[in-house]
């Protein structure tokens, strides 16, 4: 409900008739529609990162960790398209707490460019605002599947991480003789 509608255009009364509960259950367990949206985007992003951490434990190659990090959290948003809709519905107010979740996810990526540029593998520029700029792709790809049921997560990683590694650049031309 809060993902067809919204926060609010979304009434506490709606939520508890979904739920098939009593109006007053429902502050039994949150005191506002507010402390609920939180419960869920905490309990979401919190699922998002133990998905990720399971789809990078035993994966020694950074880049081969950071292609799966990004295959995990298409996936994720792709199978959890509710709770990517109520992100981008969210208040501006839970920008703080999608912010925090996010955070673990720039570390990674500082990481990965750090490692990869120390290694030679990645060329040099800045860490900030590359990792910035990868992880809003991959935020604006989860968010693109709340109105999207194909490509598959797998072709949009693909993609994305095709752009991410090669960039748009010009193809390379055949040698002439």
């Amino acid at each position: 409900l809060l993902a067809e509608r919204g926060t609010a255009d979304t009434t506490i009364a709606e939520i508890t008739a979904r739920a098939n509960l009593g109006f007053g259950t429902f502050y039994l367990y949150f005191q506002s529609k507010e402390e609920l949206l939180g419960t869920v985007v905490s309990e979401g992003m919190a699922g998002l990162l133990r998905e990720l951490d399971r789809a990078t434990a035993d994966l020694d190659d950074l880049a081969e960790r950071q292609r799966a990090a990004i295959r995990a959290y298409l996936r994720f948003a792709h199978d959890n398209g509710d709770l990517f809709q109520i992100m981008l519905r969210a208040a501006p107010s839970w920008a703080d707490l999608v912010q925090r979740y996010q955070q673990p996810f720039l570390e990674r990526t500082e990481a990965f460019l750090r490692e990869g540029m120390a290694a030679g593998k990645v060329s040099a520029g800045s860490v900030e605002l590359r990792a910035n700029m990868i992880l809003a792709c991959v935020r604006w790809m989860g968010m693109w599947w709340v109105d999207h049921e194909e490509p598959t997560p797998d072709e949009v990683a693909d993609e994305l991480i095709g752009f991410i590694e090669s960039g748009i650049g010009q193809p390379e031309t055949p040698a002439t003789t």
